[in-house]
Formats: structure tokens, C-alpha cells, sequence
């Protein structure tokens, strides 16, 4: 074991083991996400009951459902369900924070072998690769992918630092051909570990070629063959053997090929999974990248510089580890076009990158230990360069105008650019003082002013990460433990009290997963699996966006239901149901609306069912959801009320707080409308379209008109001053421009 790395003081070790566990306690302190949780464990339900490994896809809902479609995560499923009826929502967020831990201890476990457990910059790279996994952490099936694809990397490095130490290297071999037997039969991601292991065969393949020194022994590449053979058939023991390697090929190949059907297409562009990283960038997966690529480079600078053993040895050889450089080649662009899977190369990232360590390090322990002319000093400017560059790109992910929101843009942009110039001389100032005195056998010994560096880096990582979870949650989440609004969990209860023996319901996307779990035995039109449904998706995605009104549902088997769930989220699909002549809400719950025929009559009770629901909402987009739709509906007294029960939630963030002046000003602009006050309702109505949150466009435009209509009453020309003010500002608001700050 390399013992290169020395133990830094114990106060930073320790506030670096605090910034972590902080990372993990708070970043995924939040509630369940999507309904996948829901049906997964539905499915783990009908496996136990029904003694069998294949789930019936058609029994949940009563449209079409198709059933060839083989998904095989039995084992995540029964473990969530047999969790659940054990401990409940709170076992599965325990186990959830088992695997993030579980993933960053592999991490420090690797790095321990290499002697660098103790050094602050494995304790950086670990909290950014806990960080940047985030998606792979969802209480669902990729949850258990994200411990499996820790496990499987922290494996096979294993396995190539034991070869590297003449070391018996079976037991990993073992290891990694059950760990795949599991994953197979927990999530479909267990491809992207055989592409992360094919992508290391390449790459020995050119080590053995061109970098001999970085290869496998001729024992070591026996037994990576052996263990290729083991995982290629771990593949086919699942409870359908050839036919699930069978379509998950010929789902890729129609993904490459463009060969989809309308409906895989479909749900592919519709997916918010789907999207890439540049597309979704409040997930800040494009500042990970940045870090993770000037690591990687200033180590690859480091290996190249140091690599050579002597002048006689071509330029060519043993100069770069083939390994670290196919797999980021290979894993890399995953992370940057899919969301959903984001979580697979940092992992095998943050191993490979230890691993280079392992290898300049053993190539440096055969260095001459004497200080080499300047023109050799190579050591200070790629660790600058790391430095700086990590530095910079912290202070962009950091925002000082959000961490010091006493400071104005101005302000904030000058103390990050008198921060960088101040790195700048101090670069130029070490290597003047360092010039002719560095050592190559040196480059990686522990500095100073390097720790201090990355406590800082890991400190700016972990509390941004926190304080993001705590203030701004994504727009169906909050900070805490629960269920997201994704779910209709009141609606749900709603349903079962007022519409008993319920047996089909018209629902949305989002819904149907926790309807399946919870809604008592209803079956549903549609739900996150998606895949049963891909004959009739394109349609939906369309019905959903409010393109055709609802004539969607006029296609699917009658007779139709007689409730329809919606969420506020889906402002389109929301007004489909408005303007229908046949449909009008019922009761309006915390995430999504009952719609019913309209005719139908609820008991006086169901108008106090939860009276105070809204109080329970903690975040401020879907706050306004909720509004907007009441202002939609015309439910005013609905809408104050939202805004009165949230008002002390609201309160708490500077967004909050503006979304709370926003619908505070529209409320005063119905009420001056209402009292007659044209003037005041204007202006209120003005301050609305300032704000930008929320405005009710059509009724400005409607005052203006009035107004303009008043003016003309009163004998005002045209070519006044008054009317032509009032005139400018109708027209900018129908073009959608903004008006004058006064």
C-alpha cells in the first residue's frame, strides 16, 4: 500500500467528514418523488400474491395496456414492498441514505488503499460524485442501479489495483459476476455496467499494445476474461433469459437506428428524463462536468509529464492509462444527454481517478529524489491549474450574489474577478519562490495550501448543495419527508370518502402510479410506466398539452369514467376541462383538481373536507399552480384562501416573498374591479405584469379597453397624452413586452 499521503490536522479531517455527512443528511432530505415508488411496490404486491417473478402489465387500468413488454426489477420491487410493510416511508428513506453512504464509503474505501483516505482531496471528489449522482438516488429501481454501479466499479478498480500488487485477484472476479446476476434482475441499467466493463476491456486491450506498464499481468488478463464471461451470461439469468437481452438490443438499436414506433418515440421526447443536461441546468449536472474535467486533465497532464522511464523509451509508450481514458470517453456522454443517467460516469470517474493516482504514484516511487532544473518543475503549474480552474467554476456554481445577498450583481462580479487575479499573482509569485527547487519524486506529496484549497472547494460543494435543498426545491418537492406533490395524496382520500366503490377514474400521467398503489383498487387510464400504453402515447401527450380539447377521450372504451383527476401543473389540460360544457371541478385539493359532470351534486361536507390543506403546501411554484387555477376557474374566494393559508410559508424566501406580492397585487386588482375602482385595478393589475409570476392578461387588457372606452366618452383625442399612454400599454401588452419601471 502506497503511504505517500500524510494525515492532514484532525480539525480539517473532521470538518471534511461534517461537510459530507452534511451533503448526505440534507441534499436527500426530501420526499418521495415521482409514482414510480408506487407501482414498483404494487408490483412486488401482485408478485408475492401471485407466486410468480412476471407481473401482468394490463390488470391496473381499463384502456388498452400491452403486455409483451418485458420489465424485469422484481428484486427491487419486492425488497421496496417488503421494506415498506415492515418500517413504512420510513424504512425506504433510511435505506435510501444506506446506499448514498454506501456509495461515498466505497469510494473512501478505494482511496484508503492507495494510502489518500486521509487526504482532503478524496474527500472532495467523493462529496462531488455523491453530488452528481443525485437522479440515481430516487426511491425507485435506479436507486438500487446507483448502489450496484458503486459496487460493480469499486470492483473491478479493485481488481486491477490487486493485479497491479501481484495480489489473488479471484474474489473480485467472484464478486462482480454475482453483483451482475443481482443487478440484472433489479434494473435495466445494468447494461451500462457491462458497457463500463467493456469499455475497460478496450482499454486494456490498448494498454497491452501501447502502455504495458499500466496493463494487466498475463494472469490478471485470464481472469478479466473469465470475468467478461461471467457477467455476459449473468445477463440471461433472469425469469426471461434470452428475450429481455433480446429487446433491450433492439430497443437500443431502434433508439440509435431512429427506427422507433410513434408511441416509443413519443414517450422518449416527452420524458423529463430524457432531456439533457443543458436542457435542465437548475440540477447544475453541467457544473459537475466542469469540475470532474479539470481533475481528470491536470492528472492526465500529471501522468504524461512523469510517465517516462527513461530517453530511450519512444514518446508513445506507457504514457497514458487507455483504461481511464476509454471509459470516460464511453460513460461521458450519457451523463451530458440524459438526466436519467447522469449517475454513471462520475462513479466510475472518481475510480479511475484514484486509480491514476495509484499508477503516478508507483511510477514516482522509482524517481530520483533530487530536485530537477526549473525547466522540469512540472508538479506547480498543473496543480495551479487544477486549482484555479476548480476555483473559478465554484465561485460560478456558488453565486456570491445568492451567498452574500447583501451585495449587489456588480459587486459579486468584482469579488469573483478580484478573486482570480489575486489566484493569478499568486501563481506567478510560487513559481518565482519555487523555481529550480521542485521534485518530480514530489508531485503528489501533501501541501499546505493545497488541503486548505480543497476544504474550501468541499465546503462551497456541500453548502451550496444544502442550502439549494432547503430553499429551492424543484416545483413538485419540498425540503423534508413526505410524499411530493407529484402524488395525489389528499385527492386520493377525497376520492375514497366521496366517490366509494370508485371502480375507474379519467387521470393524468403523474397520478396514476400512486392511484395504482392507494387508490382502492381504481383502475387508471395511464401512469408512469408508460410502456404499457406506448400505442395510444403520442395521443395522450397531445390531450395532455391541450391540443384538441378533450376529444382524446372520446378514442378510448366507453363507457368513459365519471371523475377525472388533473394537476395544477397541467395549466393546459386543466383548461380543456374548463371549457368543456360537460365538466366542472369539484374540489380542489393540494396538487391536482377532481372534475365531475357537470350536474353532479357533493354533500355539504365534502366543501369542509380539509379546510386547511393549503397550509400543508411548502413550495412557492406550487403555490402559484394552485392560484393560477383558481383564477382560471374564476374560484376566487378558493384563490384567497390558498393565499391566506400560505402567506407564512411564503414569507420564508426571497422567491416566496415576490410570488407573494405578486398574487397579493392580483388579488387587489379583482377587488378595486370589483368595487368599481378602474384606476386602482389597473395599477395593480400593472404591478402584476412587472412582477412576472402571475397575470391575468385578458382581464388588463379588458381594463385598458374600458379605460380607452372612457376616455373617448369623456371627448380625450386620440392624440392626448392620456389616451395615447393608455393606448401604448395595451398595445405592449399584446405583443408581451414589458412596461416602463414606472
Amino acid at each position: 500500500m502506497e503511504t505517500r499521503s500524510t494525515r492532514p490536522p484532525w480539525f480539517a479531517l473532521g470538518l471534511a467528514l461534517l461537510a459530507c455527512l452534511a451533503l448526505v443528511a440534507m441534499r436527500f432530505c426530501e420526499p418521495v418523488g415521482d409514482g414510480d415508488l408506487f407501482w414498483q411496490m404494487a408490483y412486488g404486491s401482485y408478485m408475492l400474491q401471485h407466486h410468480t417473478l412476471i407481473p401482468d402489465h394490463t390488470v391496473y387500468s381499463w384502456t388498452p395496456a400491452d403486455n409483451p413488454y418485458l420489465y424485469c426489477s422484481w428484486f427491487a420491487e419486492i425488497v421496496l414492498y417488503g421494506l415498506h410493510c415492515l418500517g413504512g416511508l420510513p424504512l425506504l428513506f433510511a435505506l435510501r441514505y444506506a446506499v448514498v453512504l454506501g456509495s461515498g464509503l466505497l469510494v473512501l474505501r478505494f482511496a484508503r488503499k492507495l494510502g489518500w483516505h486521509v487526504r482532503l482531496e478524496a474527500w472532495l471528489l467523493t462529496c462531488w460524485m455523491i453530488a452528481s449522482t443525485y437522479v440515481g438516488s430516487i426511491l425507485k429501481p435506479e436507486m438500487f442501479s446507483l448502489g450496484f454501479m458503486t459496487l460493480f466499479a469499486y470492483l473491478l478498480f479493485s481488481f486491477r489495483l490487486a493485479d497491479s500488487r501481484a495480489l489473488p485477484t479471484r474474489r473480485y472476479v467472484v464478486a462482480a459476476v454475482l453483483t451482475m446476476v443481482l443487478w440484472a434482475n433489479t434494473h435495466g441499467v445494468f447494461v451500462f455496467g457491462l458497457v463500463g466493463l467493456g469499455a475497460l476491456v478496450a482499454g486494456e486491450v490498448v494498454n497491452w499494445l501501447l502502455s504495458p506498464r499500466y496493463g494487466l499481468s498475463p494472469a490478471g488478463r485470464k481472469q478479466l476474461g473469465w470475468l467478461v464471461l461471467g457477467c455476459g451470461l449473468a445477463a440471461f439469468v433472469t425469469p426471461y433469459h434470452v428475450a429481455y437481452v433480446q429487446q433491450l438490443a433492439n430497443e437500443f438499436l431502434s433508439l440509435v437506428m431512429k427506427t422507433q414506433s410513434s408511441g416509443d418515440a413519443a414517450a422518449y421526447n416527452s420524458l423529463a428524463a430524457h432531456r439533457s443536461i443543458w436542457e435542465v441546468r437548475n440540477f447544475h449536472f453541467h457544473e459537475y462536468l466542469m469540475w470532474g474535467l479539470f481533475a481528470g486533465s491536470a492528472l492526465c497532464g500529471w501522468l504524461a509529464l512523469y510517465a517516462r522511464e527513461s530517453d530511450e523509451e519512444p514518446v508513445w509508450r506507457n504514457r497514458v492509462d487507455f483504461v481511464f481514458l476509454a471509459l470516460n470517453v464511453a460513460l461521458l456522454p450519457f451523463f451530458c444527454v440524459y438526466l436519467r443517467s447522469t449517475f454513471y460516469w462520475p462513479i466510475f470517474f472518481a475510480f479511475s481517478l484514484l486509480y491514476l493516482v495509484h499508477l503516478l504514484q508507483r511510477r514516482l516511487d522509482g524517481s530520483e529524489a533530487e530536485p530537477g532544473p526549473p525547466a522540469r518543475s512540472f508538479d506547480a503549474p498543473f496543480t495551479w491549474m487544477m486549482a484555479a480552474g476548480l476555483l473559478v467554476f465554484t465561485l460560478k456554481f456558488n453565486d456570491l450574489s445568492l451567498w452574500l445577498n447583501w451585495l449587489s450583481d456588480s459587486q459579486a462580479a468584482l469579488l469573483t474577478f478580484g478573486s482570480v487575479l489575486l489566484l493569478a499573482l499568486a501563481v506567478w509569485a510560487h513559481q518565482w519562490i519555487r523555481a529550480g527547487r521542485a521534485s518530480r519524486a514530489t508531485c503528489l506529496q501533501p501541501r499546505g495550501w493545497v488541503a486548505a484549497l480543497m476544504l474550501c472547494l468541499q465546503l462551497l460543494l456541500c453548502g451550496r448543495c444544502c442550502v439549494e435543498s432547503v430553499l429551492d426545491p424543484y416545483a413538485s418537492s419540498f425540503f423534508g419527508f413526505g410524499i411530493t406533490y407529484w402524488n395525489p395524496v389528499d385527492e386520493t382520500e377525497f376520492l375514497k370518502k366521496f366517490h366509494p366503490g370508485l371502480s375507474t377514474i379519467i387521470n393524468d400521467y403523474d397520478s396514476g402510479g400512486y392511484l395504482i398503489w392507494a387508490g382502492g383498487g381504481v383502475k387508471v387510464m395511464i401512469d408512469p410506466r408508460s410502456f404499457p400504453y406506448r400505442k395510444f402515447w403520442a395521443d395522450y401527450i397531445a390531450y395532455e398539452q391541450g391540443r384538441g380539447g378533450l376529444d382524446f377521450l372520446q378514442t378510448l372504451p366507453k363507457p368513459l369514467p365519471t371523475v377525472s383527476l388533473v394537476s395544477v401543473k397541467n395549466r393546459a389540460l386543466c383548461n380543456s376541462f374548463l371549457q368543456s360544457s360537460e365538466w366542472v371541478p369539484g374540489w380542489l385539493g393540494t396538487a391536482y383538481v377532481v372534475f365531475v359532470p357537470k350536474g353532479f351534486k357533493y354533500p355539504d361536507e365534502a366543501a369542509r373536507f380539509m379546510p386547511q390543506r393549503f397550509a400543508t403546501v411548502r413550495n412557492s411554484i406550487k403555490v402559484l399552480q394552485l392560484f393560477q387555477f383558481a383564477m382560471d376557474a374564476q374560484l376566487y374566494e378558493q384563490g384567497w384562501q390558498i393565499l391566506e393559508q400560505t402567506t407564512a410559508y411564503l414569507n420564508t424566501t426571497a422567491q416566496g416573498r415576490d410570488i407573494l406580492a405578486n398574487l397579493t397585487a392580483h388579488r387587489a386588482c379583482v377587488e378595486a374591479v370589483q368595487a368599481n375602482k378602474l384606476e386602482d385595478a389597473i395599477a395593480q393589475g400593472e404591478a402584476c405584469w412587472r412582477m412576472g409570476y402571475f397575470c391575468d392578461v385578458r382581464l388588463l387588457l379588458g381594463l385598458y379597453k374600458f379605460k380607452l372606452t372612457a376616455l373617448a366618452r369623456a371627448k380625450i383625442a386620440a392624440t392626448d397624452p392620456r389616451y395615447a399612454e393608455v393606448l401604448n400599454r395595451y398595445m405592449l401588452l399584446q405583443r408581451g413586452a414589458a412596461f416602463p419601471s414606472s
